[in-house]
């Protein structure tokens, strides 16, 4: 994960300070990949919010782990109109 090329998109971060870590500002988004890891919290932050209208995303990849994370890739749906 250290190696890995990653994007961070905020309209507030002023600096990445992860390695090989970028900051985008208004890209548009091919992939998206959420690591999960098997903690109930009871609150947090949304993922995505105040979307303009839902994200539809297709499960293009799905990987686990011997300790219960998980890492999804998403790509979002192309719909026409």
């Amino acid at each position: 994960m250290n190696s890995i090329p990653k994007v961070v998109f905020s309209k507030t971060l002023p600096t990445a300070e992860w390695a090989v870590t970028c900051i985008a500002r208004g890209d548009l988004i091919d992939e998206c990949r959420l690591i999960i890891h098997p903690v109930a919290l009871g609150n947090g932050l949304p993922l995505f919010k105040d979307l303009p209208r839902p994200l539809r995303l297709d499960l293009a990849e799905a990987r686990h782990f011997t300790d219960g994370t998980v890492i999804h890739v998403y790509r979002p749906i192309r719909t026409s109109g």
